[in-house]
């Protein structure tokens, strides 16, 4: 069964799920009216319905009981597991069910996007760790160098900080 078909079956069981209701729900005034026109002159007529329903034959359960029998372990020592997993794949199954996935010609095209911008950013990456490594290479031998390049660092974060202030207006 594809997509599609699920969907559209959904769809129609909604649909239905809903004329029952908004029928139910014509039934259940159409009720409230014969009540209040039995009633007589005792009641108040202001147009408006009462909302009257019929008694369900048991006690509604609080949400305290519902939150404990939620919890309220299932089955025995050896079943427990097997319905716990069996919980988890079903959720698993539920939530791969609403997944939009691509089609082929995007897969390929992201994958190609992936190992582009992955081969890139090595690249670069490998490139500044080989300068990096030449200079202390350099400033092991010499250590002028790393006195110059830490002279440059330092007026570089000042010229930095200097033009960030200028542009917000501190100074």
């Amino acid at each position: 069964m594809s997509a599609d078909e699920r969907i559209n079956q959904r769809l129609k069981a909604s649909r239905k799920l809903r004329r029952q209701a908004e029928a139910e729900a014509e039934e259940a005034v159409n009720e409230v009216e014969e009540y209040d026109d039995d009633e007589g002159d005792e009641s108040e007529d202001d147009g408006s319905p009462r909302g009257l329903t019929e008694k369900k034959g048991y006690a509604t359960p609080s949400r305290r009981q519902k939150e404990e029998e939620e919890d309220a372990p299932q089955g025995n020592a050896l079943t427990r597991p097997f319905i716990g997993l069996g919980n988890y794949i079903e959720g698993v199954r539920a939530e791969l069910e609403k997944v939009t996935w691509p089609t082929r010609g995007e897969a390929f095209r992201l994958t190609r996007l992936v190992l582009i911008a992955t081969i890139v950013s090595s690249i670069i990456l490998g490139i500044v760790g080989f300068i990096y490594n030449q200079i202390f290479v350099l400033g092991s031998t010499t250590p002028l160098i790393f006195g110059v390049l830490l002279v440059v660092v330092i007026g570089g974060f000042a010229y930095y900080l200097r033009q960030s202030n200028r542009r917000t207006g501190l100074f």
